[in-house]
């Protein structure tokens, strides 16, 4: 069709159909108002119309040919869907110039390639809509996609739905998706730029492919609750480390194939660990798989050309020629029991095995409390005669009283390798604190008596002397003489400071020549009036006299 000069169209209501390029190459329409009555597009109807800045698209349109009803119009800016469209149909905005994009808030669900190969489109605003569903390939190639959020509603996401979308830094996926009913397969399959990953609270497991090939995500935090880590989940990912909740039970086959791992550890709970699940991590030097499994499949460990260090705790764990084939560095580690373990290091694959529990000889030796040396020797195992130099902590297992001693324990840890180590420990008595006295309450004056709260304990709040009467005071000393030597010198302030730490606590009288202030305690601001007295300061209180 040559439309080359065409810059409007008007369609007729009415209208249910529109044929493929239609309008291919209107280079100059800048505007299209689709009828309330449209239900089918074809492919490539406004093809290559590059001057197509506005569309409006009816709720009554459903179908769009496999190759976009949009594709090349490369100044696409403005999309406006009619208010109650509850779905964007498949292939949409194919290849379009699109660069972003508001889901209407009754939208449940996004067609596969309905955003496919935009690669101008830069947001995608889905966070108020109610969408339940986003198909496969959606936004694949979107390639400076950068900002999206998956509604808390999301439960069917579609494989390679963000595939390739190399902007794509962060996700938040909800758990919806990876729960009771959730379906999602490979979505973020070779998202290259995507580096961060939080999974909502909820979730029971992590999807089949989920992050395969996202080279540049390197560490995750798996939640609470999930059980299982599908087959190729991170396949050839470039994660390096990952924290494991305990409920995990399942790692299924090819989980790590090929992946950045450095390290693994596995709770307890998990029992199962697929074919291939950590086959050509080249970087894993080292795993701990827990107590909880038994069996390892052929290939498990196949090709981790680095890996140092094997530990297991199961009781009796069994594996192959091939689980462990071309790892020529690993040592084993495992419990002196477990023969079939055991039996499998040394006779398969000719490797050192050392136990993780006692060796036939520890012996373990003290310097002081501040320092501790183990030294192993072992026939049931492959481990060298050595002295280990131990890591000395404390902590006081029991608090001291006023009349009676408490405990300090010191623990020495010496560690083989991370994660198989042996303790010792040696405990300290710590003396009583003793009774920490408390002071007399209302002082007595020259002319009236006083009475003392009597002295209790401040710690264990036991009388030591009941209260008592004090009688009036027949002194002649001048106030602030806290030390009763007849002379107001800095003796007298050192003895309220002892007063003050409770080191040297006067009795009623001296506690009366001592509160210079008169509010009925000695305490540092009767110190630091002395001081002003002394250095010939005016001070507003009798002293002296």
């Amino acid at each position: 069709m040559n439309c080359a000069s065409l810059e409007t169209v008007t369609f007729n209501e009415g209208l249910t159909e529109i044929g493929g390029y239609a309008f291919s190459g209107c280079s100059s329409l800048e505007e299209v108002t689709l009828p309330k009555s449209l239900s089918k597009l074809e492919s490539c109807v406004f093809k290559n119309c590059t001057s197509l800045t506005d569309v409006f698209i009816p709720k009554s349109l459903t179908t769009v040919g496999s190759y976009g009803a949009f594709c090349g119009c490369s100044s696409l800016t403005d999309v406006t869907f009619e208010q109650g469209m509850t779905a964007i149909p498949d292939n949409l905005f194919y290849e379009s110039g699109l660069k972003q994009i508001t889901v209407p808030d009754t939208v449940t669900s996004i067609g596969k390639y309905a955003f496919y190969h935009c690669e101008s489109l830069e947001a995608a605003d889905m966070s108020s809509a109610p969408i339940t569903s986003i198909g496969a390939n959606a936004f694949e190639k979107c390639y400076i996609l950068s900002g999206v959020t998956l509604p808390s509603t999301l439960e069917n996401l579609g494989s390679m739905a963000f595939s390739r979308c190399n902007a794509l830094e962060t996700i938040e996926i909800p758990a919806s998706l990876m729960s009771a009913g959730g379906s999602v397969y490979g979505p973020f399959y070779d998202a290259q730029g995507l580096v961060s990953v939080t999974i909502e609270e909820g979730a029971d497991e992590i999807a089949p492919y989920l992050f395969s090939r996202c080279y540049a995500l390197e560490s995750i935090t798996v939640p609470d609750g999930v059980t299982k880590i599908g087959d190729y989940a991170f396949n050839q990912c470039g994660i390096k480390s990952i924290t494991l909740p305990d409920s995990l039970t399942t790692i299924e086959r090819d989980a790590f194939y090929n992946s950045g791992l450095e390290s693994i550890t596995l709770p307890d709970t998990v029992t199962e660990i697929g074919y291939y699940s950590f086959s050509k991590c080249s970087s894993l030097t080292y795993a701990d798989i827990g107590s909880g499994v038994t069996t390892l499949d052929s290939d498990t460990f196949r090709d981790c050309s680095n890996l140092e260090t094997f530990i297991c705790t199961s009781d009796d764990l069994t594996f192959n020629q091939y689980t462990f084939y071309g790892d020529s560095k690993v040592t084993f580690y495992g419990k002196h029991s477990a023969e079939n373990y055991m039996n499998s290091a040394k006779n398969v694959y000719n490797r050192s095995y050392i136990g993780t529990d006692e060796h036939d000889t520890m012996t373990w030796s003290w310097d002081g409390y501040s320092a501790a040396t183990l030294t192993i020797s072992c026939e049931g195992c492959d481990i060298e005669d050595q002295t280990l130099e131990a890591v000395v902590t404390s902590e006081i297992t029991t608090p001291p009283t006023c009349t009676e001693d408490g405990v300090r324990t010191y623990t020495a840890t010496a560690t083989v390798i991370n994660g198989v180590s042996y303790s010792d420990q040696k405990t300290e008595a710590i003396p009583a604190t003793g009774h920490r006295y408390g002071v007399p309450g209302t002082p007595a004056t020259y002319t009236s008596t006083g009475l003392t709260d009597g002295v209790r304990c401040k710690v264990c709040s036991e009388w030591l002397v009941e209260p008592q009467v004090i009688p009036k005071l027949v002194s002649d000393y001048v106030i602030g003489d806290a030390n009763r030597d007849g002379k107001l010198t800095v003796r007298d302030l050192t003895a309220i400071q002892r007063h003050i730490s409770e080191f040297n606590l006067f009795d009623a009288e001296q506690i009366y020549l001592a509160d210079i202030n008169m509010d009925g305690v000695v305490n540092i601001d009767d110190a630091t009036l002395i001081q002003r007295f002394l250095a010939e300061y005016e001070v507003p209180y009798p002293i002296g006299g």
